[in-house]
């Protein structure tokens, strides 16, 4: 966390945990209890979007990652499991090297009617930078 210049942002255990195989990309939710706070973590192949008890913490193409509590070791959205302990990593996206493609519209565009969620307007200033 420190070396990306991130923060841990929650930890507990997967509650629920839904993963679908469509257009050869996964597609899922996860639900992540830490403490009194419910996370939401919404996958298209990676994490999209995270919810704290229902209010946007942090959206693509801000880094968010897992990790087994146990071991420290990177899980990736095909890896997890029900009642799995985990951490969630969050890099904001002005911490990255991004690619010229996530500063176009478009393609946030069929990740929020695949995921049925919104991105755009958490990342206007991603886009007025284009």
């Amino acid at each position: 966390a420190n070396y990306l210049g991130g923060t841990v942002v929650c930890q507990g255990k997967v509650q629920d945990f839904e993963l679908t195989i469509s257009g050869g990309l996964d597609v899922g939710i996860c639900t992540v209890q830490d403490q009194e706070d419910d996370y939401v973590l919404y996958i298209w192949n990676e994490y999209m979007a995270l919810d704290k008890n229902g209010e946007r913490a942090s959206t693509f193409p801000d880094l968010l990652m897992s990790f087994d509590q146990a071991t420290g070791l990177p899980i990736t959205t095909a890896e997890l499991k029900a009642e799995q302990e985990i951490f969630v990593l969050q890099v904001p996206y002005q911490k990255l090297a991004l690619g010229a493609g996530m500063y176009e519209a478009s393609g946030y565009e069929r990740i929020e009617q695949t995921l049925g969620i919104e991105i755009l307007p958490y990342i206007q200033d991603v886009i007025k930078k284009a």
